[in-house]
């Protein structure tokens, strides 16, 4: 899990207000083929639905869902923009980053042994 900025599909370049969102509970989630928004963040920057979607793998039907265009601002600095995230209710994450932004770039997992002995 990493800190995330969500900010609402505007003209980044332009001088208006941005509306933007700081998650601490972003998931990494390389089975995950889109992103998904929690309602509770979609709500906070008053998001219109775009369209909707269905999903199915993490339940035993298909459900169809609110799909919203966003910015994603990553822990390196870097805004993606214009993705498709789908909503989803959730008490644990606030944003599911999936693979649709994961591939635009390089994705390492450093383990770090010696970082376990002291937690």
């Amino acid at each position: 899990m990493t800190e995330s900025y969500i900010y609402s599909p505007v003209d980044l370049s332009a001088n208006s207000e941005i509306k933007r969102v700081k998650v601490v509970r972003s998931l990494w989630d390389t089975g995950a083929s889109i992103s998904l928004i929690s309602t509770r963040v979609a709500k906070v920057l008053a998001l219109k639905s775009i369209g909707k979607t269905g999903v199915s793998g993490y339940n035993d039907g298909v459900d169809v869902k609110d799909t919203f265009c966003v910015h994603i601002g990553l822990p390196t600095g870097d805004i993606v923009t214009n993705i498709m995230a789908m909503e989803f209710d959730s008490d644990e994450y606030d944003v599911v980053i999936g693979m649709d932004v994961i591939c635009m770039g390089d994705f390492v997992i450093i383990f770090l042994p010696n970082l376990l002995s002291w937690l």
